[in-house]
């Protein structure tokens, strides 16, 4: 059974038994309006005391339900922030890379040539301590 079901299903039992408790307190009600006895005050806030302790369950019941949703739609469906950011992250790639490289008064967009230019220009500078220009 999938993680999705298992959540639809717990989502409903939820639901259901938070009916039956708002049922439960319409009945009562209804028999407060239809009832011919004296009924103390302290025996209605005894019973709504009661149904009010099992709607408190409920609803904190429902909350960590819900959580633990989110926290399954965030797994699921990882954070929505990710494209933007790696987005940015491209783009500062780019702007830090070397596109076109002008050797020898030519231009030059490939990377093998680069390499090797780079490669001489620092080779020379480092073995010939003495003279710093390039060739």
């Amino acid at each position: 059974m999938s993680i999705r079901t298992v959540a639809a299903h717990a989502e409903g039992i939820y639901k259901n038994k938070f009916n039956k408790q708002l049922n439960r307190l319409d009945t009562l009600h209804k028999k407060l309006d239809q009832t011919n006895d004296i009924i103390t005050t302290q025996e209605i806030n005894e019973q709504s005391a009661i149904e009010k302790n099992s709607n408190n369950e409920l609803l904190e019941r429902r909350g960590k339900y819900l959580a633990n949703r989110a926290r399954l739609n965030w797994i699921e469906k990882g954070e929505k922030n990710n494209k933007y950011f790696m987005n940015l992250i491209k783009s500062n790639s780019n702007k830090q890379s070397i596109n076109e490289l002008i050797i020898n008064d030519t231009s030059t967009k490939d990377q093998e040539s680069f390499l090797g230019h780079i490669f001489d220009f620092y080779n020379y500078l480092y073995n010939n301590t003495g003279d710093k220009t390039h060739r």
